[in-house]
C-alpha cells in the first residue's frame, strides 16, 4: 500500500537538494534517485503563469554508466531551452 504524506522543511531550498553531498546521503541510505521531476513557470499569452513538468532521469543502471540522460516535457521549446544548457555543462 502506498501512502501520501507532506512534510514541510525550513532551512534548505532546491539547489541544497542537488548537491553532491546530499545525493551522497541518499546514496548512503540506500535512496538511489532513478529520476527527478522539476516544474518550470513560464507565462502564457495573456500573461498568466503555467506550470510545465520536465521529467530527467535514466532508464537503466547502463545508462548511468554510460552518462545517458532522458528528458521529457509536453512542451518541445523548453526541452530544447534546457539542452542548450545542458550542452554547456557537456551534454552531447
Amino acid at each position: 500500500m502506498v501512502r501520501a504524506g507532506e512534510w514541510i522543511t525550513k532551512g534548505l531550498i532546491i539547489n541544497d537538494l542537488l548537491k553532491p553531498d546530499f545525493l551522497a546521503e541518499l546514496k548512503k541510505a540506500k535512496l538511489n534517485v532513478v529520476s527527478l521531476i522539476s516544474i518550470y513557470e513560464e507565462k502564457d499569452k495573456d500573461g498568466k503563469p503555467i506550470l510545465i513538468p520536465v521529467i530527467t532521469g535514466h532508464e537503466n543502471k547502463q545508462e548511468i554508466k554510460h552518462k545517458i540522460l532522458h528528458l521529457n516535457s509536453p512542451n518541445k521549446e523548453l526541452l530544447d531551452e534546457i539542452l542548450k544548457i545542458f550542452k554547456k555543462f557537456g551534454a552531447k
